[in-house]
């Protein structure tokens, strides 16, 4: 009867976390729909049945309490993810376990939250999540602004050999920036001479400015393609880099407007800061 009476005790507490597990996902989706399409009072009405479905013990249900709606038309995907950091470390496994929800908004504002937490139990899921093919851009990048948040040096490496995808260049670039680890300096540089497109050229060139890496862009004035010669006079002008100004200047006046344009500014910058 013991035996009988403990099994009984284990599946009630399983099925109950699984239950609070699921609330979670289905709060943080009507609040991120209710952002996103319009019907306020009936979402409102949802989560205040889903608040008084939960035990009172529940830690899941503190967040739920906590969880400040309030607006949510007036609020986007960050917003929600603050007011989740804000509840700190104790939602930590709950958001760890969101990772790996069927929604994608659940995914997203998970991701951002944990970062916003800055729990270091969060690495090795949100590592993974970067690592994993499958893992879709759109949550891709709310792993590695977490990631970026986190510090965890860790993470340079997987955000190295996420440069040559294309769909994933533009924020792994921004994550090693935010890493400042100065492994990220020599493919960084790769990507900036030999973008597969030239949106990757930007982010190399944004990146080595902010990384103060400027040698590969003082060599990017004299490139024959276009996009590297204007990619590099932004990134200069970025770094506000001294030695760039007498290069950049006699550009305030080329025949192709777009390098002007980014010369002229470049040359305000610069002039500015010294």
């Amino acid at each position: 009867m013991t035996q009988r009476k403990s099994i009984e005790a284990f599946w009630h507490r399983r099925w109950r976390q699984v239950l609070l597990t699921a609330v979670l996902a289905v709060a943080i989706l009507l609040a991120v729909w209710a952002y996103m399409s319009g019907p306020h009072r009936q979402v409102s009405k949802l989560l205040n049945e889903a608040r008084n479905s939960l035990q009172p013990e529940s830690r899941t249900r503190r967040f739920l309490r906590n969880f400040g709606l309030g607006a949510p038309e007036k609020q986007g995907v960050f917003d929600l993810a603050r007011q989740l950091a804000d509840l700190g470390p104790e939602i930590v496994p709950d958001l760890i376990e969101a990772l790996d929800d069927e929604h994608e908004q659940v995914r997203i504002v998970a991701a951002l939250a944990l970062g916003g937490i800055g729990d270091e139990r969060a690495v090795e899921p949100l590592l993974a999540k970067a690592q994993d093919p499958a893992t879709y851009t759109n949550s891709w990048w709310a792993v590695t602004r977490a990631l970026a948040r986190l510090g965890d040096r860790r993470a340079v490496e997987p955000m190295i050999e996420a440069l040559p995808d294309p769909r994933r260049a533009d924020w792994a670039a921004l994550c090693l920036v935010d890493l400042k680890d100065p492994r990220a300096i020599e493919p960084l540089t790769e990507m900036f001479r030999n973008p597969r497109r030239p949106e990757e050229s930007r982010a190399a060139a944004a990146a080595l400015a902010k990384l103060g890496a400027v040698e590969p862009l003082l060599e990017g004035l004299a490139s024959t393609r276009l996009t590297t010669r204007l990619y590099a006079i932004q990134g200069l002008g970025q770094a506000r880099e001294p030695r760039a100004l007498e290069l950049i200047r006699p550009l305030v006046n080329d025949p192709d407007d777009r390098i002007r344009n980014v010369a002229v500014e470049a040359v305000r910058r610069i002039e500015k800061s010294l």
